[in-house]
């Protein structure tokens, strides 16, 4: 009877072990389904770049996105490269994050200022390497300001609009690219002032143009009659010129790829802020 009761009390931590391991592989097969393919995390902050506001405000906004459209928008902040170049990093983290076969991954990394994206599947196909420069020319100006969270919501709002557009059989490319917001009173200004000096410039060279007689210093000027010409010069006086439209060639654009360390094939590209 003693031996039985010894026997089950060895049993138990073997029991207990075997319990936190069900327990465990069940919460990771949870956590895996909510985010449908990918068990990774739309925003990767672990530095604490982001206020929590901000961090939770982008994070819903990246899982709308990606939901949305099936493809996920990944948003990345880190203070190391890890030995890698940005491309790499970016790559690896999207390869090894859990995410979908589809999808974009941003980022932004504080070791020497680098920003990188990384395109896969759908992504490739949606964000262009002319879309990629576009992207990156309306976030820039926020990352060298260090207003990452802004920056970072352009990003997905760039990024619905690409995928929206790609979905329409249009990608966004060389030839047809989003237009840039529009500031009115900037525009506004240009445009008083611009015309402004126009109409001076054209009035100017109207009035100098009226100006036929001129105060000479020379009383030879004023002979008249028979007077031979011992010499002769031609004077430039004016030119006119005229602006011929310029016709742009059209086109779509492509995507350049590259194999991952995964053997997986990638787009994207990178550069400083």
């Amino acid at each position: 009877m003693k031996q039985r009761t010894r026997k089950a009390y060895r049993l138990i931590p073997v029991i207990f072990c075997a319990v936190l391991f069900v327990s465990l592989f069940v919460t990771d097969l949870v956590s895996y389904t909510s985010y449908g393919a990918g068990s990774g995390s739309y925003v990767i902050d672990d530095q604490g770049y982001l206020s929590d506001s901000d961090y939770n405000h982008l994070a819903s906004i990246l899982s709308s996105v990606s939901n949305s459209h099936g493809v996920d928008v990944v948003a990345y902040l880190d203070n190391s490269l890890y030995g890698k170049t940005p491309q790499q990093l970016a790559d690896d983290t999207y390869d090894y994050g859990g995410y979908r076969p589809d999808g974009i991954l941003f980022m932004i990394n504080f070791e020497d200022n680098d920003w990188a994206i990384s395109t896969k599947g759908y992504g490739i196909t949606a964000f262009t390497d002319a879309g990629q420069e576009y992207m990156v020319s309306q976030i820039r100006p926020y990352l060298s300001d260090g207003d990452y969270a802004q920056a970072l919501e352009i990003y997905a709002e760039l990024a619905d609009d690409f995928l929206t557009q790609a979905e329409n059989g249009q990608p966004y490319g060389t030839g047809n690219l989003p237009k840039k917001p529009f500031h009115f009173l900037r525009s506004l200004f240009l445009a008083l002032g611009g015309g402004f000096l126009i109409s001076w410039i054209r009035a100017s060279s109207l009035k100098s143009q009226t100006k036929t007689v001129h105060k000479t210093v020379k009383a030879s000027s004023y002979l008249v009659g028979n007077v031979a010409l011992t010499e002769s010069n031609e004077v430039f006086n004016h030119s006119t010129f005229r602006m011929a439209p310029q016709v742009s060639s059209g086109g779509g654009g492509a995507s350049t790829t590259h194999i991952s360390s995964s053997g997986a094939v990638h787009g994207g590209s990178s550069g400083k802020f």
